[in-house]
Order: C-alpha cells, then sequence, then structure tokens
C-alpha cells in the first residue's frame, strides 16, 4: 500500500473535487463447532450474509423485492439487489456497484477447530454506514444460521466477540448498543498536477481480479485494460456513493488522471490464472469465478494516476469485488 509519505509528496491540487465516505470495520468471531470452510471464503460469507441481512430487516418474509411496496425504503434491496444501472461515458451504462465489499481471510486455511477465532473486514461506501447497527446484527444472526459445514455436516456456527474500527472497539458480545463512529473516512479526488513524472508501481493482485473486454474474460493484463478497470470502478462508485455534482465533471475530473496507455510498460508481471467454484443458491448451480493472481509492474509517466491506484487499492476492481475478489495492493518502486 502506498504509505503517507509517498502520498504526501503527490498531493493533487484542488479542483472539481469528487468525495467518497466510507469505514472499514473488523469483526472478530468464535467457532462454536469444528468447522470446513473453502479456501476463498468471501462468497461463503457474502452468500449466508445476505440471507441474514434479509431476515433482519424484512417486514414482509413472503414478498419477493422487486414487487414488495417497500423495497425503495428497505434496505436488503439497497445493499444486496441489483440496482439500476450507472451511466459511464456518454454511451456505456453499467449496473450499479453494491455499497459493501467484504474482505475475508487471505489465508487458504480450510480446517477450523471449536473455538479458534477468525477475523473479517467488511467496507461500507456512503450513508449505507448510518445502517451499520443493522449490518452487525446480521452477523450475530450470520453466526446462529452457520458458515461453510460442521461436523454434523449442517453448516458450523459462530459467536460474533467484538466489532472495531481504527482500532476502536465499538461493539462487544455483551454489548446493548454499537458506539457508531462520529465520523466516516473522507477520500477526496481532486484534479491532479500536470505532472508527468515517471515512475514504476508494483501491483499485487491478492485475490482473483476478473476483467473483462469485449465480453469476455481477460487470462492476461496490460495496463490500457488495468486502466479502464481503475476509471469505470472509480465512476461507478462515486456516481453512486460518492458527493460529487454531475457526472460530466465527474467524467471530466477522471480523465485527469488518465495516462497515455502507449507510454506505460510492463516492466515485469508474473501473474497466473487462479481457478475456484462457488455455488450460487439464487441460480442453483456452481459457477466457475477464476481470476488473474499474481504481480506485475507498470512504468511510465503515472504520477498523476497515483490517486486512481489508491482508490483502486482501498474499493477494489473488477467483477464480484463486493465479496472481496479485485484486491490489489500497489507499491511505488524507486527508480
Amino acid at each position: 500500500m502506498f504509505n503517507q509519505s509517498v502520498a504526501s509528496d503527490f498531493e493533487p491540487a484542488r479542483s472539481s473535487p469528487a468525495q467518497l465516505n466510507w469505514k472499514k470495520y473488523t469483526f472478530r468471531a468464535r467457532l462454536d463447532e469444528d468447522a470446513s470452510l473453502p479456501p476463498y471464503k468471501g462468497s461463503t460469507f457474502r452468500g449466508v450474509f445476505g440471507h441474514a441481512l434479509k431476515h433482519v430487516v424484512c417486514a414482509l418474509k413472503t414478498q419477493d423485492c422487486p414487487t414488495c411496496l417497500l423495497r425503495k425504503r428497505c434496505l436488503y434491496p439497497r445493499v444486496f439487489e441489483d440496482q439500476s444501472g450507472v451511466q459511464l461515458g456518454s454511451s456505456r451504462r453499467a449496473s450499479a456497484p453494491h455499497p459493501y465489499i467484504i474482505e475475508p481471510p487471505l489465508d487458504d486455511k480450510t480446517d477450523y477447530r471449536q473455538g479458534e477465532c477468525f477475523e473479517f473486514d467488511l467496507i461500507l461506501l456512503g450513508d449505507i454506514n448510518g445502517s451499520l447497527p443493522y449490518f452487525i446484527y446480521a452477523i450475530i444472526e450470520m453466526g446462529k444460521r452457520g458458515i461453510g459445514k460442521g461436523a454434523d455436516g449442517k453448516r458450523a456456527q459462530f459467536t460474533l466477540l467484538e466489532v472495531r474500527t481504527a482500532g476502536t472497539v465499538i461493539f462487544t458480545l455483551n454489548s446493548d448498543e454499537v458506539k457508531i463512529p462520529d465520523s466516516t473516512n473522507l477520500f477526496t479526488l481532486n484534479r491532479p498536477n500536470s505532472d508527468k513524472r515517471g515512475c514504476r508501481i508494483l501491483v499485487r493482485l491478492e485475490t482473483p481480479l476478473r476483467l473483462k473486454s469485449n465480453g469476455q474474460l481477460q487470462d492476461s493484463l496490460d495496463f490500457e485494460l488495468f486502466q479502464r478497470a481503475m476509471l469505470r470502478r472509480a465512476a461507478a462508485v462515486l456516481s453512486c456513493y460518492g458527493d460529487v455534482v454531475d457526472l460530466g465533471r465527474l467524467t471530466e475530473l477522471l480523465s485527469w488522471f488518465k495516462a497515455d496507455s502507449a507510454d506505460v510498460a510492463v516492466s515485469h508481471s508474473d501473474l497466473r490464472w487462479h481457478d475456484w467454484e462457488r455455488y450460487s443458491a439464487r441460480q442453483g448451480r456452481r459457477m466457475r469465478m477464476g481470476g488473474l493472481i499474481g504481480e506485475i509492474e507498470f512504468s511510465g509517466p503515472l504520477t498523476a494516476a497515483l490517486p486512481l491506484f489508491r482508490f483502486s487499492e482501498l474499493f477494489h476492481l473488477g467483477k464480484q469485488s463486493s465479496f472481496g475478489l479485485g484486491k490489489i495492493s500497489c507499491e511505488l518502486l524507486e527508480e
């Protein structure tokens, strides 16, 4: 991750800002029984969490969301159901991103013993942070429903022990209320200075990165494809959950971060395709969810684009980012 000294060296000029309120919450839980979990746990957490949240907030348990009179006021469809598309550019529309990102443990551990603890992070975007108590209650309900597979073949239950953010505990097992943080983090994108200095950036793909071009998943990566993914993600997240004046000004602002891909080289690449599957209860079948992992180094006039890399570090890239795919970290290398 870019350290603070690097970030301050390239502080952008203040003009036409786009801002995003966000917060990361860390959940610590203890397994109530032996459990078997998949190597990548993001989709497992996301699936059970979705059912738990619907149970917590839904007033009409048997009503389908699309035809429910409460759908425009209910938290569940805002969080989990596909929303109306967001305009990206003059002609392209895309599905609105979900306002949350689950970051599961990144280890490949699959066998857990009763009493073992595990942690995962939940990032909330925009004003959805005001609904934090519902998310915590849903995680408690998720523990009762269980995850993975227990010794008896059913899901293994767990107990939520605490929730913390920025090192501060805001909820514990014995709490009767959530200590809502006084403020969220604020990410600001301003128009950068006209800085054409060259630099080298090492990007680590920590969870599978799934990018499409012309409707096809890509098993290789160049800077043009990577930059397009960064710009699309920033445009979608900021237009849906950020504080921006209008889409036109946001599009203009993001164009200032764009580097000429012809001037940016891939100076090192150690990427590989990582295949895995998840079961989709909604579609009733197993789905292949492979993507690229590993390292890739870009070199060229990228200084002005550093805030875009930082945005992508925080809020992931590509498809299925809501359950943790597309997690990257970036390192600014010495020339």
